[in-house]
Protein backbone atom coordinates (compact mmCIF):
# COMPACT_ATOMS: atom_id res chain seq x y z
CA UNK A 1 0.00 0.00 0.00
CA UNK A 2 1.28 3.41 -0.74
CA UNK A 3 1.90 5.60 1.40
CA UNK A 4 -0.61 8.72 0.72
CA UNK A 5 -3.20 5.90 0.36
CA UNK A 6 -2.12 4.67 3.88
CA UNK A 7 -2.09 8.40 4.65
CA UNK A 8 -5.48 9.01 3.69
CA UNK A 9 -7.51 5.98 5.33
CA UNK A 10 -5.53 6.73 9.11
CA UNK A 11 -7.04 10.25 8.64
CA UNK A 12 -10.03 8.95 7.25
CA UNK A 13 -10.53 6.31 10.25
CA UNK A 14 -9.52 9.83 12.97
CA UNK A 15 -12.52 11.70 11.04
CA UNK A 16 -15.43 8.86 11.87
CA UNK A 17 -13.69 8.00 14.93
CA UNK A 18 -13.94 11.60 16.40
CA UNK A 19 -17.83 12.19 14.69
CA UNK A 20 -19.68 9.71 17.08
CA UNK A 21 -18.05 11.65 19.97
CA UNK A 22 -18.92 14.98 19.31
CA UNK A 23 -22.22 13.27 18.90
CA UNK A 24 -21.85 11.75 22.31
CA UNK A 25 -21.34 14.92 24.05
CA UNK A 26 -24.91 16.07 22.81
CA UNK A 27 -26.69 13.56 23.94
CA UNK A 28 -25.08 13.72 27.61
CA UNK A 29 -25.77 17.54 27.37
CA UNK A 30 -29.98 16.59 26.81
CA UNK A 31 -30.25 13.93 28.84
CA UNK A 32 -28.15 16.68 31.79
CA UNK A 33 -30.73 18.96 30.75
CA UNK A 34 -33.76 16.54 30.69
CA UNK A 35 -32.88 15.78 34.01
CA UNK A 36 -31.91 19.04 35.75
CA UNK A 37 -34.79 20.87 33.91
CA UNK A 38 -37.96 18.46 33.34
CA UNK A 39 -37.23 16.40 36.73
CA UNK A 40 -36.63 13.04 34.51
CA UNK A 41 -36.45 10.23 37.11
CA UNK A 42 -35.10 6.69 35.17
CA UNK A 43 -36.46 5.41 39.09
CA UNK A 44 -40.16 6.36 38.81
CA UNK A 45 -41.69 3.55 36.62
CA UNK A 46 -44.21 6.18 34.95
CA UNK A 47 -41.01 8.11 33.62
CA UNK A 48 -40.38 6.80 29.83
CA UNK A 49 -37.46 9.16 28.95
CA UNK A 50 -35.08 6.30 28.19
CA UNK A 51 -37.56 4.91 25.97
CA UNK A 52 -38.25 7.55 24.20
CA UNK A 53 -34.71 7.99 23.57
CA UNK A 54 -35.09 5.16 21.20
CA UNK A 55 -37.45 7.22 18.80
CA UNK A 56 -34.58 10.13 18.24
CA UNK A 57 -31.66 7.83 18.06
CA UNK A 58 -32.67 4.51 16.44
CA UNK A 59 -29.27 2.77 16.78
CA UNK A 60 -29.11 3.26 20.66
CA UNK A 61 -30.77 0.20 22.76
CA UNK A 62 -32.92 0.50 25.42
CA UNK A 63 -30.11 -0.26 28.38
CA UNK A 64 -27.92 2.18 26.47
CA UNK A 65 -30.27 5.01 26.78
CA UNK A 66 -31.46 4.14 30.55
CA UNK A 67 -28.28 4.05 31.63
CA UNK A 68 -26.97 7.56 30.13
CA UNK A 69 -30.24 8.69 31.93
CA UNK A 70 -29.08 6.85 35.16
CA UNK A 71 -25.73 8.32 35.12
CA UNK A 72 -27.05 12.04 34.66
CA UNK A 73 -29.81 11.34 37.34
CA UNK A 74 -26.71 10.03 39.60
CA UNK A 75 -24.46 13.30 38.48
CA UNK A 76 -27.38 15.83 38.79
CA UNK A 77 -28.96 14.39 42.20
CA UNK A 78 -25.80 12.89 44.15
CA UNK A 79 -22.95 14.32 42.32
CA UNK A 80 -21.51 10.68 42.26
CA UNK A 81 -20.00 11.78 38.62
CA UNK A 82 -18.82 14.95 36.32
CA UNK A 83 -21.58 14.02 33.40
CA UNK A 84 -23.54 16.80 34.28
CA UNK A 85 -20.58 19.02 35.50
CA UNK A 86 -20.79 22.55 34.09
CA UNK A 87 -24.28 22.52 31.92
CA UNK A 88 -26.55 25.16 33.15
CA UNK A 89 -30.43 25.39 31.61
CA UNK A 90 -30.24 27.94 29.57
CA UNK A 91 -33.59 30.66 29.87
CA UNK A 92 -34.92 29.46 26.95
CA UNK A 93 -35.19 26.12 27.76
Amino acid sequence: MSKKVMTAAVAAGFAIGLAPTAHADDINREVCLAVMAMGVNPYNPNDHYALNMLERYPNMTYNQANDLVVTAFRSVRFHENPMCNGITIPENY
